[in-house]
């Protein structure tokens, strides 16, 4: 079964994952160096309140620093959330309750397709200075249209980031090796996302964020741990991989994973690359 199928159990996944990750920069020097620097310098208006989209916004951990910085220089934002996980929405509005009085939430419990369906149907051309999808891109439903969807929901000047896997980051490999496993999963990299912006001319630059997993103490025996198993239903996309493929798939993808194609060998560590692009869009 595809983990985006118990949602529940994606976010613990995710969170899984997002705990073991280390980046070359930590989110909060990326914030301050990166988004700071092309994002909030950047945007071209003269707004003192501006329009902001969160596709996926999950727990709102990454965002909430987002929308900090974005108020040193727009002292009113209105924040549109969409997200599928009830129990992720509900950690982001916990974490923000009382913090702002100059920041107006609305919130969409759905998927990106559903929120995209209900604009349409209803007529609504609402434009946003700030669009972001970090580590969601690979949930939309068709890749190429929902990219110029979404630019063409910018305000002029504004800017859209996508913070998407590396081609050749580990995850990556795994999808294109067995693709069968996550086949309701888009395999999408920034090589996906930037072929979509040349062929239709939209200009946009890229960063990328060197980072990796330590897995030098994990997957050794045949039995596997909790925290183990959600890392690995992350990474190939399947709940309860283990339990439902062949033990000689399961051995094989393992062997894959601690391979030199997705992890390398540095100061007696074992760590499986996860680099990830962040791609500027302005328009």
């Amino acid at each position: 079964m595809s983990i985006l199928n118990d949602s529940a159990y994606y976010l613990e996944a995710y969170e899984e994952f997002s705990s073991r990750y280390d980046k070359c920069s930590t989110i909060g020097d990326l914030t301050e160096l990166v988004f700071v620097k092309s994002v909030v310098e950047k945007i071209k208006t003269k707004d003192t309140k501006i329009r902001m989209l969160g596709i996926g916004s999950s727990s709102g951990r990454i965002e909430i620093m987002f929308i900090k910085r974005l108020l040193n220089r727009f002292p009113i934002i209105e924040n549109t959330v969409v997200e599928p996980s009830a129990k992720a929405t509900a950690e982001y509005q916990s974490s923000i309750k009382g913090m702002w009085k100059n920041v107006e939430f609305s919130w969409f419990n759905g998927t990106f397709q559903k929120f995209r369906e209900q604009l349409e149907s209803a007529g609504n051309n609402q434009t946003f200075h700030h669009i972001s999808l970090v580590d969601s891109i690979y949930y939309v439903d068709k890749l190429k249209e929902d990219i110029v969807f979404m630019y063409d929901r910018l305000e002029q000047g504004g800017i859209m980031l996508i913070s998407v896997e590396s081609d050749q980051g580990s995850m990556y490999k795994i999808k294109q090796r067995y693709p069968n496993l996550s086949s309701e999963i888009n395999l999408v990299s920034s090589t996906e996302v930037i072929d979509v912006c040349k062929a239709h001319q939209i200009p946009f630059h890229l960063h990328r964020e060197e980072g990796y997993v330590d897995i030098t103490e994990l997957f050794s025996s045949k039995s596997i741990t909790r925290n183990e198993q959600l890392l690995l239903d992350f990474w190939v996309q399947m709940k309860n991989f283990k339990e439902n493929v062949p033990e000689s798939l399961y051995e094989e993808v393992i062997a894959f994973i601690k391979c030199p194609a997705c992890s390398e060998k540095l100061e007696g560590k074992l760590r499986f690359r996860a680099d990830t692009d962040m791609i500027f869009i302005q328009k």
